[in-house]
């Protein structure tokens, strides 16, 4: 549980941005994703989050 940023607050911003109904304007908003890292406080994944941050350069870098 993070008590800086609590979950209600964070799945609240979530939900309230764009649809998720594939990205842009004409289908209602931007795509969204979101990771859950649990028992991990305000540290924001740390290294499990790195690792998605790497496998996304490679799909984008090719």
């Amino acid at each position: 549980m993070d008590d800086v940023c609590p979950p209600s607050t964070v799945f609240a911003s979530y939900n309230a941005y764009g649809t998720g109904a594939g990205g842009g304007v004409a289908a209602g908003g931007p795509a969204k994703d979101i990771d859950v890292y649990r028992f991990n406080n305000h540290e924001g994944g740390q290294e499990h989050h790195w690792i998605r941050q790497l496998q996304y350069l490679r799909k984008l870098l090719g």
